[in-house]
């Protein structure tokens, strides 16, 4: 009786006893563990941090930057969706918007039918501002520089190669020798200069759209049966 009282009282007094020195066993391990493990997992993450910061820039990043030309474009197309509305009375003109033709993976921003004739459009919206001559663009720069761009990003080259496969697609559809009149159209105002005679006609504004289109007389070719006979093939 006496032996199992003793061996009650050494527990008693043991068990936390045993406990605090795990407790501080564990602490001082924990202690020298992050002391020299600690440099060690910094390193592994500021390399982690450089790996993942280049793969930011060299997919995520050009995303989202996609991603904000793509609404700049849509918020362009809107504005001068608008402006067309405005200008062009409803039951003489047919506008089609974002207009994609079969075999063909890119739109045309905008296609107008009416007695005037028949007329492409592409819209731009750039946060820079472009500068055109007769054949050259530049981009002009905040602080004044003019970095010139090769003429094979000029944009007036959509706008030509949009009106060569809408006349292609026209003739293959019993509609032949249309001459499709063309324009670049600036959302942004004063985001375009031009000097000289550019190739194809450019627009930076509702009131120079306008004028665009006073400066077309009447075409006698299009009638309400020949505008109706185009807009018939463009909406298969």
């Amino acid at each position: 009786m006496l032996g199992i009282t003793l061996g009650l009282i050494i527990l008693y007094y043991s068990v936390p006893l045993l406990f605090k020195s795990t407790i501080i066993l564990f602490g001082v391990v924990a202690f020298y563990s992050g002391y020299f493990i600690y440099p060690y997992m910094s390193k592994k993450v500021r390399l982690l941090d450089e790996k993942f910061d280049t793969i930011y820039e060299k997919f995520e990043e050009p995303l989202l930057k996609n991603a904000d030309n793509a609404k700049r474009g849509m918020d362009g197309e809107a504005t001068v969706k608008v402006w067309l509305k405005e200008l062009l009375p409803e039951n003489q003109y047919t506008i089609f918007s974002n207009l994609v033709l079969p075999d063909c993976k890119s739109d045309i921003d905008f296609v107008v039918i009416g007695p005037k004739g028949l007329f492409v459009f592409e819209v731009k919206n750039y946060s820079a501002q472009l500068f055109f001559t007769a054949e050259d663009y530049a981009v002009i720069l905040k602080d004044g520089t003019i970095i010139k761009h090769h003429p094979g990003d000029d944009p007036r080259e959509q706008v030509r190669w949009n009106a060569g496969r809408l006349e292609r697609y026209l003739d293959e559809n019993g509609i032949a020798d249309i001459k499709i009149k063309k324009a670049l159209i600036f959302s942004e105002q004063d985001s375009m200069r031009f000097l000289g005679s550019p190739s194809v006609y450019l627009i930076d504004n509702k009131d120079s759209l306008k004028h665009y289109f006073e400066s077309n007389t009447n075409d006698p070719r299009f009638s309400v049966e020949f505008c109706n006979k185009i807009t018939t093939v463009l909406e298969k």
